[in-house]
């Protein structure tokens, strides 16, 4: 998940989700919804309008919850093998 507002700069969200977009295409299989006008915090209420349209606000918990609970529900869990970890880590890949 990104958020495509922030609150600092214009510019800033536009290159966060500039980012997000570039990260979800080098993915295979990787899903990426962007909560548009979020902040930094989407799973919070923030009753505050946003700047550019007061009907809009920062935040829709809902939303962020329906979404996650739709990745979780759609994905299994990944598989850990700590034996495979622990020997990556050890080699420094």
């Amino acid at each position: 998940m990104a958020a495509a507002h922030h609150a600092l700069a214009a510019v800033h969200h536009a290159l966060a989700a500039h980012r997000a977009m570039a990260a979800h295409r080098a993915m295979a299989g990787s899903q990426l919804e962007v909560l548009d006008p979020a902040g930094h915090f989407p799973h919070r209420s923030d009753p505050a309008p946003h700047r550019s349209d007061p009907t809009l606000h920062r935040s829709d918990p809902t939303r962020f919850v329906t979404v996650l609970a739709g990745f979780v529900a759609e994905n299994p869990p990944a598989a850990f093998e700590a034996e495979r970890w622990q020997g990556r880590l050890r080699a420094g890949n």
